[in-house]
This record gives structure tokens, sequence and C-alpha cells, in this order.
């Protein structure tokens, strides 16, 4: 009885463990797709046009996530065998894992227009994201399909050094994406809007927090908590995103930041400009909104109160320029009024 009594506790341990990753699949992955359905309900309420990158991958982020969860939760649960194979699942949470991470990553990279920038390093940051569907998602892909169907050790091991590789090359590209913003956010507002930058710093650190928490979990080789801790990071890397695009127009909003030259939010102008707080003026423009909700936002510099309405129209044209929407770049555009 007493040689036996390891094997029972090895058994009960077992089993303890075996429970605690189910309910851990479980909640993370119904959070994840309330989180994914929460955000799509936001979006289709707030975005008045629908013909931006930004919308487009925002909702191929937001479906992404919540395919991946189903996908997955199918796949460890055979909840196929009944009524289908094993491509089910299979199928699904491809096409989720498609649209959460490449998804995202063209989220984060369609708002670094609105920072000012530069060309060369969008396009540079444009050719690592294909580069990493190509030589990241495809491998990925064959390895997923013949580890599941095939199942030799040839596909079982190349998947689990693939899945190292991929989920290392995707952390890498979104800690570019988040570093190359805050650097570009803290050049444009950073003596101006100390309270926007300090907030998207607090938030971007939190999400690189995430990332590499979820990179340590696979590198311990807990598959399955992986797998489903991503979906759940993911969404609520897609929440934060939300909160971060829109603290431009809430630093704007806040009467608490109001600057030493700024102008009470409720003064309004002509030709329908209305001054914001901290010096920010906000222009409703209702016929090009897609990035901000229901209206897009121009940041002009600071001009006093009592300045007369065609001094600030001189000085608005003189001065550095728009953050405005430009459906035929699909996304945000900044540049002076006179060019960029």
């Amino acid at each position: 009885m007493c040689k036996s009594l390891p094997k029972k506790l090895l058994k009960m341990s077992d089993s303890v463990s075996d429970s605690t990753q189910i309910y851990f699949q479980v909640v993370a992955g119904a959070l994840a797709i309330y989180n994914s359905l929460e955000v799509l309900a936001i979006m289709l309420k707030v975005f008045q046009k629908y013909n931006t990158l930004y919308f487009w991958a925002v909702l191929a982020t937001t479906l992404g996530i919540a395919l991946f969860a189903i996908g997955f939760l199918d796949l460890f649960f055979k909840l196929y065998v009944e009524s289908s194979s094993i491509l089910r699942p299979l199928i699904v949470l491809t096409i989720g894992w498609y649209g959460m991470v490449t998804g995202f990553a063209v989220t984060l990279y369609s708002r670094l227009a609105i920072i000012r920038v530069p060309t060369f390093v969008q396009i540079t940051i444009r050719n690592f994201i294909i580069y990493n569907i190509i030589f990241s998602h495809f491998p990925t892909t064959v390895f997923t399909f013949g580890a599941n169907i095939i199942g030799t050790e040839f596909w079982v091991h190349g998947y689990s050094v693939i899945e190292k590789i991929q989920m290392t090359m995707f952390c890498v590209q979104e800690i570019i994406l988040g570093v190359v913003y805050l650097i570009y956010i803290q050049k444009k507002f950073g003596s101006r809007l100390k309270s926007l930058v300090s907030h998207t710093i607090g938030a971007n650190l939190f999400v690189l927090g995430l990332d590499i928490s979820m990179l340590i979990i696979e590198y311990c080789n807990l598959y399955k908590y992986q797998i489903m801790l991503k979906v759940l990071v993911y969404s609520i890397k897609l929440k934060f995103e939300f909160y971060i695009l829109t603290l431009l127009t809430d630093a704007s909003r806040d009467d608490s930041i109001v600057g030493d030259r700024g102008v009470p939010a409720s003064h309004s102008g002509s030709n329908g400009r209305k001054s914001g707080v901290n010096g920010v003026v906000l222009e409703e423009d209702i016929r090009r909104a897609s990035l901000t909700p229901k209206k897009s936002v121009r940041l002009m510099h600071f001009f006093p109160q009592t300045q007369s309405q065609s001094d600030r129209s001189q000085r608005t044209d003189q001065q550095e320029g728009t953050v405005m929407v430009n459906p035929q770049l699909d996304g945000a555009t900044i540049g002076r009024k006179n060019g960029f």
C-alpha cells in the first residue's frame, strides 16, 4: 500500500492539473470571445465610415479573436468528433489566427501616420509585417495541419519548433510597433500634452508586459495554457488599442489639462472650429470621419483667445498642421495646411 501511494498522489495531482487547465481554457476563451464581441459592437456604433484600413484591420482582429478561441475550444474538447472531422477546428482557428495576429499588427501600423512617423519607417514596418506573413504564418500553418492530421514525429517536433519561432517573431513585431509609436508621440506631443504621453506610455508598457508573459509561457512548454492565454491577451490588447487611440481626443477635451495659453472648451470660433483645451483646436468634420469616433480631430498650435478671427486664420495657415483622416490613404494623414 505504501508503495502504491506515490502513484495515487500522482494521479490526483494530474487530475487537479487537468481540471485547472480545463477551467482556464474555458474562462480565457469565454472572456476573449466576450471582449471581441464588445469591441465589435463599439466599432459598429461609433464609426461612421467603414472604408479605411484601420477599420478593416480592427474588424479582422475582432473576428479573428473570436474564431481563434472557438476553433481551439473545438479542438481541445473534441467537439467536432460527432459531427465533423478535425479539419473543422483547424480551418477555423487558422483563419482566426491570421486575423488576430496580423490584423492587430496592421491596426498598429495604420495609426503611425497620425503621429508623423517618417515614410521610410512606415514602409520598413509594413515590409516586416509582410515578411512575417510569409515566413511565420505560412510555415506554421503547414506544420499545424501536419502535426494534427499526419501526426508523425517530424511534424509534431517541427510544429513545436516553428511555434516558438513565430511567437518570437510576432512579439518582436509588436514591440517594434509599440516603441516606434512611443518615440514619435513623444516627439510630437511631449511638450504640450504630457498627460497624453504618460498615459500612452503606461498603456504600451502594460501591453508589452502581456506579450513578454505570453512568450515566457510558450518557452516553458505550457502549450494548452499559452494558446488560450494568447487569445485572451490579444482581446485585452485590442481594447487597449481603442484606449490609446482615443487619448488624443480625450486629452483635448479634458478641462483639467488646460494650458497657460489654452482656451475654454466651450469657446468656439467660426468655420465650424471649436477651441479645445490646452490650446488644442477640435474641428468637426463628419464627412472625413474614420479613425476617431464619429469625427476627425485636427490638432493645431496655440493662439491667444483674444486674437481676432482673421489673425487666427492667418496664424493657423502658418503653423504646424493638422491631424486628419485621408480616405485615399486608408488612415490618418498629418501635414501642413499648405502641404505635407
